[in-house]
């Protein structure tokens, strides 16, 4: 009698689970994920969405009216959100949507990977852990989860010389998040150097390149991006965010914490079970790769250097910026996991360890994933009244000088005057290592003038005291009504 044959997501040489498996487990984690994480939001995508919706209304790819200043870094996201129009949902949770299923895509890109690099328990980690790992999720509603995806399937299109695809793929990561391009300039490294070796006397079967000059790679990268860069060029007058030299002026103030010290901050999150044994999984993995020179030092070199360039760039410290590393760490956790069973003899014993692993991680992830919801920005309801109450009892022409300007502005849909340097430039350009947020708010204020202004009450004593001498208080939110551990005041002003 001859055994059934499931379809794999894989070569049917190399496969480790039949398929239902792995697809009925992506289903499962991805109807988890939209029970617990379709309410979940932070401040920064909101500017993401305000351009989003501002462009579906036709008031083009701006944030306010007729200021051509480019303060998302994600125009591909950018562009999905406005075409994802939506009468039964608002934009941010189809964003949540939408980036569940990337966070999907994702882990099962990794899958394949491991796969055609025969190393299958990498990629049954990668389903495991991937999707349920806390930093990653935490993205959710960003243009994060997209990104990865996208570089993941194109290192995915890469390993099987489907070069025009990967570097289409490569293209639009790039255009989810300039730093994409970064794993351009892996991959270009990698061809060369396998070119080189091919080229040198090495068999052909012990190179993982096609000796042809990968032309379609190099179209299907170069047209998308001289499109948007000419395009924007035009449009905005710089192709470059202004965001990267907000985030940069930030980091130089001393109030700030920089890049690496940043991590040390995320590490600390993680500084107990399962990441404990996660981490030792990681180290493990470190020692196969070593000994092996296992292929994955090819995908490695993607969030290896995008670690170097962050560090480099001195920008200042936000969660998000950290959870690109995660799917390395998750590979390495995985390669770890591969050298146990490689190291185990007879599959009894290789389960009994697969079963071990899976009950010492698998209802941490989960727990935390329940928990999140707890979890939530303490500002969005807070400032999701503020924006509310600002677009219902202000003139639609009227600006709104604020220091946080992703929901609130969101949901006021006024012009808004940012005392993070986020929309204007000029205020990112007073920032150096002895002023506060404190003293750009000051100067925005002088500057800018704006008709009301949302202050965080003790927050900002010197833009307070110069708001009082030509503004009246208006409105208060008390934070606790909203589970915030600050309370706002919103003002009107007569410059």
């Amino acid at each position: 009698m001859r055994r059934k044959a499931y379809p794999c997501f894989c070569m049917p040489e190399k496969c480790t689970f039949p398929g239902f498996i792995v697809s009925g487990w992506l289903v499962l984690v991805a109807a988890a994920l939209l029970f617990f994480l379709r309410h979940w939001g932070y401040d920064d995508p909101y500017i993401t969405y305000r351009y989003a919706e501002n462009l579906r209304a036709g008031l083009g790819f701006v944030y306010n009216p007729g200021e051509r200043v480019l303060s998302t870094t994600t125009p591909l996201w950018t562009l999905l959100l406005a075409g994802m129009k939506n009468p039964w949902l608002d934009m941010p949770v189809v964003a949540n949507v939408f980036s569940v299923l990337a966070v999907v895509s994702g882990a099962l890109g990794l899958y394949v990977l491991a796969q055609h690099w025969k190393t299958p328990w990498v990629g049954w980690t990668a389903l495991v852990v991937y999707p349920l790992f806390p930093l990653l999720l935490s993205t959710t509603g960003s243009e994060t989860p997209l990104y990865l995806a996208l570089g993941i399937w194109a290192l995915v299109a890469y390993t099987q010389q489907a070069y025009a695809w990967s570097g289409l793929l490569v293209a639009l990561t790039t255009l989810a998040r300039p730093d994409g391009i970064l794993l351009a300039g892996v991959l270009g490294a990698d061809y060369l150097w396998g070119g080189l070796r091919f080229w040198g006397g090495q068999p052909p079967q012990r190179v993982s390149v096609s000796p042809r000059v990968p032309w379609g790679f190099a179209v299907a990268l170069g047209v998308p991006l001289s499109l948007w860069g000419a395009s924007s060029l035009w449009y905005f007058g710089n192709p470059l965010p202004v965001t990267l030299a907000a985030k940069q002026a930030q980091g130089r103030m001393a109030i700030s914490r920089g890049f690496l010290a940043g991590l040390r901050r995320i590490l600390g999150w993680y500084s107990q079970h399962p990441y404990f044994l996660l981490a030792g999984l990681a180290l493990l993995g470190i020692f196969f790769l070593w000994q092996r020179r296992a292929r994955w030092t090819l995908f490695l070199a993607w969030p290896g250097l995008y670690f170097v360039a962050y560090a480099v760039l001195g920008v200042s410290s936000y969660f998000w910026y950290y959870t690109p590393l995660v799917p390395g760490f998750v590979v390495l956790v995985g390669l770890g996991v591969e050298f146990l069973m490689r190291s185990l003899h007879g599959g009894r014993y290789r389960w009994l360890l697969v079963l071990a692993l899976t009950l010492a991680v698998l209802p941490w992830l989960g727990r935390s994933l329940v928990r999140m919801p707890q979890h939530n920005d303490q500002r969005l309801l807070a400032y999701r009244a503020v924006g509310v109450w600002l677009r219902e009892n202000t003139p639609p022409e009227a600006t709104v000088g604020m220091l946080e300007v992703g929901i609130i502005g969101y949901y006021a849909r006024r012009p808004v005057v940012d005392f993070a340097g986020l929309i204007q430039p000029a205020v990112a350009a007073q920032m150096h290592a002895e002023t506060t947020y404190d003293d750009t708010a000051l100067w925005a204020l002088r500057r800018y003038h704006p008709n009301f202004v949302v202050l965080h009450d003790d927050a900002f004593p010197q833009a307070t005291t110069e708001t009082q001498k030509f503004c009246q208080a208006v409105q208060h939110f008390r934070g606790a009504q909203y589970g915030y551990n600050a309370d706002l005041t919103v003002y009107a002003c007569q410059w």
